[in-house]
């Protein structure tokens, strides 16, 4: 075979492995920001809804309630997140405990890559709601 029939094989061989790891790359960081973005979408929800929490709400339904099923799957693989939800869960039928939310926030922010320290406790548990 000639020098160049083998230099264009290298460079095609080159060009065709580069452009499938540049794939793999693209993709790996597509999936990694959709996970991080869905994370903070339910960590929001979350966030605005939760005066549905509390006694003046308690019976409410909303979308607190569809945010909260949703962290079972968008935090599946965060054991940090999964045990602050199993603690938050266990207590949500005898009464909205404010530091189980706080726990469970925390952990969310944390695990969303965002700044969960500076998350602040008595916003998170004194929600804003609407007059009575």
């Amino acid at each position: 075979m000639s020098d160049w029939a083998i230099a264009l094989g290298s460079s095609l061989g080159g060009a065709l492995i580069g452009g499938a790891i540049v794939a793999l790359l693209t993709q790996s960081l597509s999936d990694r920001s959709e996970r991080r973005r869905l994370r903070r979408d339910v960590l929001r929800d979350l966030a605005g809804h939760r005066y549905l929490l509390t006694d003046q709400f308690k019976g409410s339904q909303g979308r607190v309630f569809v945010a909260l099923n949703e962290v079972a799957v968008a935090y599946l693989d965060d054991e940090a997140v999964m045990d602050a939800l199993r603690e938050f869960t266990e207590d949500i039928g005898e009464g909205f405990k404010a530091e189980h939310l706080y726990k469970l926030m925390h952990a969310m922010a944390a695990a969303a890559g965002l700044p969960a320290d500076s998350l602040d406790r008595r916003q998170v548990e004194m929600p804003f709601a609407p007059p009575e």
